[in-house]
């Protein structure tokens, strides 16, 4: 009696592993972050460290020394149109007072695709910071970037540069020009204009196409700055004051840019980010693939060990 109820215990567990691998393999895991990591020829998390997103891209820590890094980002708890772990590549960031870039390193022909992160997390005000992006020393790839007037405040906006090299990497072709390719290596400039300075949050390239560039969300704009500029305190809740303050020292705006008073910066750090709750009918599909995994393995392996068990 013991030794049955030990085989089939083990027919049981072992029916459980075998089609786990089987759904982890063909079900669950598509296999697209492995596919994702291997086609990554350069990434960087500008102004800031290390950092392996969501999407399986590992972006080095900023190489470069020019202009500034900075973290102001970071007095948001989330950036707008992006999972909250990937938030931080959009709250770090590098600016200068004048052009600045990073070099990029491509030997192999093939089609590829810049992408290049931003967040306003300062102005908030279209026409504060517009500037234009130079890839290679002569191809504008980005005219009078506003950040603000494409997303509005603290929220992400990506874009996505398709472009092609060939001739043994001598050549880069993009939005039908060609220009010569020295040393290997493809100048992605930022380029200072008249208002205030060029930036950069996070890029990276890829070989392949559009296709296969993980895409933000459809922007839904608010229906007034007022409503984007508030952002800051979204999924945000306020804590008791223990201390007691005669004023609770809002922050005030100077010509769209924020100026915070002491008050505000210490209300600030009593704030903790409210969970982000979902109901029932907020469950995408993908939500319930680990419970029909586990579900689904179990039943299978109870009628698997029961089967083996009355004809063997």
């Amino acid at each position: 009696m013991v030794f049955r109820i030990k085989s089939y215990f083990l027919l049981v567990v072992t029916s459980i592993i075998v089609v786990n691998i089987c759904c982890y393999n063909g079900v669950v895991s598509t296999g697209s972050e492995k596919s994702m990591v291997g086609k990554i020829v350069y990434a960087v998390n500008a102004g800031g460290l290390g950092y392996t997103d969501s999407d399986g891209i590992t972006y080095q820590p900023d190489p470069s020394t020019n202009g500034i890094s900075s973290d102001y980002g970071k007095r948001f708890w989330t950036i707008g149109r992006v999972d909250p772990e990937d938030s931080i590549l959009y709250q770090t960031e590098r600016y200068s007072q004048s052009t600045f870039g990073y070099d990029i390193e491509i030997k192999d022909d093939g089609d590829y695709v810049l992408v290049m992160k931003f967040a306003e997390v300062y102005f908030l005000n279209p026409n504060k910071k517009v500037f234009d992006i130079r890839l290679n020393d002569m191809h504008n790839i980005v005219e009078q970037l506003d950040i603000f007037s494409e997303v509005g405040h603290g929220v992400a906006h990506d874009e996505v540069i398709p472009f092609k090299i060939s001739a043994n990497g001598r050549k880069l072709k993009i939005k039908g020009e060609e220009s010569t390719i020295k040393n290997n290596k493809i100048r992605l400039e930022f380029i200072k204009g008249a208002l205030d300075n060029p930036k950069i949050n996070a890029f990276y390239v890829i070989k392949g196409t559009e296709f296969d560039v993980p895409k933000l969300p459809i922007f839904e704009p608010p229906s007034s700055v007022a409503q984007n500029s508030d952002r800051k305190y979204e999924n945000l809740i306020e804590l008791p004051d223990d201390d007691e303050e005669d004023e609770m020292g809002f922050t005030n705006y100077q010509d769209g840019e924020p100026v915070e008073t002491a008050q505000e910066q210490k209300r600030k750090r009593r704030l903790i980010r409210q969970p982000p709750f979902k109901s029932i009918n907020d469950i995408e599909e993908d939500d319930w693939l680990p419970v029909i995994q586990v579900g689904g393995s179990l039943v299978f392996a109870m009628v698997v060990a029961f089967i083996v068990k009355k004809f063997i």
